[in-house]
């Protein structure tokens, strides 16, 4: 199936979570920002399945919501179970287990980590 005006996001969506081992997180949610407002027929995540653009919506507010979730004092297993109730069907085909524990180390150890201190 070939569709005009597709947009290829790269790893900026990956799904079933986002891969955050790199990541500035607020740079990666501005960036977001711009590509829902890209007119696109289709999205191409650069792990899972092509979407519609009204997935990217729900992906972005998925994103959005887990970064606050984080900054909070909630258990990591709520923010990863609001991440998974947000974003639903767009983890399909995708292995829950591994989903889980992944979105579970994302929280822990980057979105939670400290950041050191900046040399002097």
């Amino acid at each position: 199936m070939l569709v005009d005006d597709p947009l290829v996001t790269g790893d900026l969506v990956t799904l079933p979570v986002p891969f955050l081992d790199t990541a500035d997180p607020q740079g990666w949610s501005a960036a977001l920002d711009r590509l829902v407002k890209i007119d696109a027929k289709l999205v191409v995540p650069g792990h899972g399945e092509p979407m519609r653009p009204q997935d990217l919506v729900t992906y972005n507010k998925a994103f959005k919501d887990l970064l606050v979730c984080a900054k909070s004092t909630k258990p990591a297993a709520e923010c990863s179970a609001q991440w998974f109730a947000t974003i639903g069907d767009l983890a399909r085909g995708t292995d829950p287990g591994l989903a889980q524990a992944s979105m579970g180390y994302y929280l822990e150890n980057v979105l939670r980590q400290p950041k050191a201190a900046p040399a002097k």
